[in-house]
């Protein structure tokens, strides 16, 4: 009995039974769902990148704001080399005319000749230049007369312009008629500066037996008597007495910018005219009484590569200095050398550099000589 009543407790403490799950059914998990896992995941990284976005882009508009404070760098582009262009004149010859207060250079093959009014026959005066065989056997001319100047004997048109010098404040129609009654038919190119001097550049007509346009420059210059420059080369092109319109049309159009033929005679011409230089008369001394002074940098550090001479008129208390290059003096003084105090005639063309309290300064730039006159002894 009590066996039994054992055995039977025994039996009720066991584990009640719990039936398998039913075939094909998942079991349930008390594992997080995946699923939702990966969703929030998703949303974070979306919401990371948003703000990447956003903050990109506010700091892109901060740079834009601020741009000036952060200067661009230069790109490392490698410039290319530029050419030079050798200068065509540099071996040419060199002319001065004194009278006419007037330089220029010339090709070395070609030569200058040089002549006055003639005698008897010409009133006025004048001076003729010629730069003959010019490529294509062309020849420049430069002439100036007086404003009396008159052939004794003379052919054809138009060679020279006398008159008063042409006044540069009046229009170009108004210039080109007043050339137009010297110098045949002219139609103006356009206003040009020729070593500081300003002129007008034209193309005419001269007629002897046949028209031949010619290409000029007159330019005032109030050199003793002369008024006006003329500096004419012809064009290498003819036209027949019959064909004097087509001759006037070539001028009208200044054609010769397109005309083969006329193209080494204006390259010649511009070459040539870019070397002009006019003496200034006022700026030349002709055998000046100066003493030497040595080195010029005692007037200033900027000379220090000048010496000077000097002439003083105590009276006045009034000094004027003349600086040359020291290469230059050395040269010029030859073997026999130079001392402080010696007394020398001095000539050539001098550049004003100014005043300060009574001393005038002058720098020699062209056809400077020296020759002594007396060697200072202490």
């Amino acid at each position: 009995m009590d066996y039994q009543s054992n055995q039977s407790q025994q039996i009720n403490q066991e584990p009640e039974f719990q039936p398998s799950p039913p075939q094909g059914e998942p079991l349930q998990s008390h594992q997080p769902n995946p699923s939702t896992g990966s969703g929030q995941a998703k949303k974070i990284w979306l919401y990371v990148l948003i703000g990447l976005i956003i903050a990109g882009g506010a700091f892109g508009f901060y740079i834009w704001q601020k741009r000036g404070l952060f200067p661009v760098l230069p790109s490392s582009t490698v410039s290319p080399t530029p050419t030079v262009t050798p200068d065509p004149t540099a071996t040419w010859q060199t002319y001065r005319n004194e009278e006419l207060g007037i330089e220029f250079k010339h090709p070395s093959g070609s030569t200058v000749q040089a002549e006055n009014a003639f005698p008897g026959l010409d009133t006025g005066e004048k001076i003729g230049i010629s730069i003959l065989g010019l490529q294509g056997d062309n020849a420049l001319s430069l002439v100036a007369v007086s404003e009396d100047f008159d052939l004794g004997v003379g052919e054809g048109c138009c060679f020279f312009f006398k008159g008063p010098s042409i006044s540069l404040d009046s229009s170009d129609t108004q210039i080109a008629s007043e050339l137009s009654s010297e110098l045949g038919y002219v139609r103006i190119e356009k206003r040009v500066n020729m070593a500081g001097k300003q002129g007008i550049r034209f193309l005419r007509l001269n007629s002897y037996v046949t028209f031949w346009p010619a290409l000029s420059t007159i330019i005032p210059i109030n050199s003793g008597p002369y008024t006006n420059v003329l500096v004419s080369i012809n064009l290498s092109r003819f036209f027949d007495y019959e064909d004097k319109l087509q001759a006037e049309t070539y001028v009208d159009n200044l054609s010769y910018r397109d005309d083969p033929l006329a193209k080494d005679s204006v390259e010649i011409y511009d070459q040539i005219l870019s070397t002009f230089r006019f003496i200034d008369q006022a700026n030349r001394i002709e055998s000046k009484k100066v003493e030497y002074r040595g080195d010029a940098s005692l007037i200033s550090p900027e000379y220090a590569d000048y010496n000077y001479f000097s002439f003083c008129d105590n009276s006045i208390s009034q000094c004027r200095h003349y600086l040359i290059i020291r290469s230059e003096v050395a040269r010029l003084a030859g073997l026999r050398g130079i001392d402080v105090g010696d007394q020398v005639e001095l000539s050539g063309d001098y550049e004003v550099l100014g005043v300060a309290t009574g001393n005038h300064y002058f720098k020699m730039i062209n056809n400077v000589s020296i020759r002594f006159i007396d060697r200072f002894i202490n």
